[in-house]
């Protein structure tokens, strides 16, 4: 598999935020509150994993629709550092020895961080360079329209490994997919 990039490493993001199915506040006022990445090489082996919880401040009471859907407790977040505490940890042990590309399933991730760095008021971490790994997979396959993660796994009849709406759990699965799709390509050639 070809990833689109120069780059040697991909980091490979995947964020839980602040949400509500009640409307009690704005799509614009979700925090992160679950900061999850694995590094891969080009060769899909993990280089390191990066995985910390974020303490929300605009909306620091989780609701009971988030603690259900994410299964992150309040305990999680109030015990957690802030989002600019926790990017700097961020920037320290990924972008700097690894300067990656940033890649995560549709684009959500990388709008979310552009949104909380700016709330923060803290530079955003990555360049440009983005892959959104939906829309950029259908190329491997018969079909056009992006299919979310559980989707995608059942289209390669594999199970959901971990946790749904966990970061960690969905990068690792995210991964999942790349490695399945990597040896269809090679079974193929």
């Amino acid at each position: 598999m070809e990833f689109p990039t120069s780059k040697e490493y991909i980091a490979i993001i995947d964020f839980e935020a602040t949400c509500t199915d009640k409307k009690e506040f704005p799509r614009k006022e979700t925090e992160i509150i679950e900061f999850a990445c694995i590094v891969i090489d080009k060769n899909l082996n993990e280089i390191q994993r990066f995985g910390k919880f974020v303490r929300p401040i605009l909306h620091p009471q989780l609701t009971s629709f988030c603690k259900r859907l994410t299964s992150i407790s309040q305990e999680n977040v109030d015990t957690a550092d802030r989002f600019p505490e926790v990017l700097n940890e961020f920037k320290e042990e990924i972008i700097k020895p690894y300067n990656p590309l940033f890649a995560s399933w549709g684009r959500y991730d990388k709008n979310q961080l552009r949104q909380d760095c700016h709330l923060h008021k803290v530079e955003y971490p990555f360049d440009e360079e983005h892959l959104d790994i939906k829309r950029w997979i259908p190329r491997f396959y018969r079909f056009e329209k992006p299919k979310g993660i559980g989707a995608m796994l059942k289209y390669l009849k594999m199970n959901f490994e971990g946790t749904h709406h966990r970061g960690i759990d969905d990068v690792s699965n995210i991964i999942r997919i790349l490695r399945k799709t990597d040896e269809l390509i090679r079974q193929r050639d």
